[in-house]
């Protein structure tokens, strides 16, 4: 994937100018994912888990989390997606003490994905 970009091919036979050509190349590939987690504490309130799930891929992946079938959705789950990477922000990590969350990402030539899981406090 490092070597997506464009390439010019110049010849040059010393009479007039030189000739040049160039094409753009655009590696295709599996993806590769990362989940980070984050709590975030609130005095007074339900602790927070943020799940961070970036996914790099070419073409670029679909992300699928499981693992959350149990949880109930109304007002607890939130989905924040940005390029390359899906948010997932969980307003009471109640809901999903001993757990295991996992970020799927998938396309044409491959899916990845990675895993957390969540203890008793």
């Amino acid at each position: 994937r490092k070597h997506s970009g464009e390439y010019v091919c110049t010849a040059d036979n010393g009479f007039g100018a030189p000739a040049e050509q160039s094409i753009n190349v655009e590696v295709q590939y599996e993806p590769i994912v990362t989940l980070e987690a984050n709590y975030i504490h609130h005095k007074h309130e339900n602790t927070q888990l943020e799940l961070i799930c970036y996914a790099l891929g070419h073409p670029a992946p679909l992300i699928k989390w499981k693992g959350l079938s149990h949880v109930q959705r109304s007002g607890n789950l939130h989905f924040n997606i940005r390029r390359a990477k899906e948010i997932l922000m969980i307003n009471d990590i109640s809901t999903v003490l001993n757990s295991t969350i996992t970020c799927e990402a998938s396309n044409v030539l491959g899916k990845a994905e990675d895993s957390f899981t969540t203890s008793k406090a």
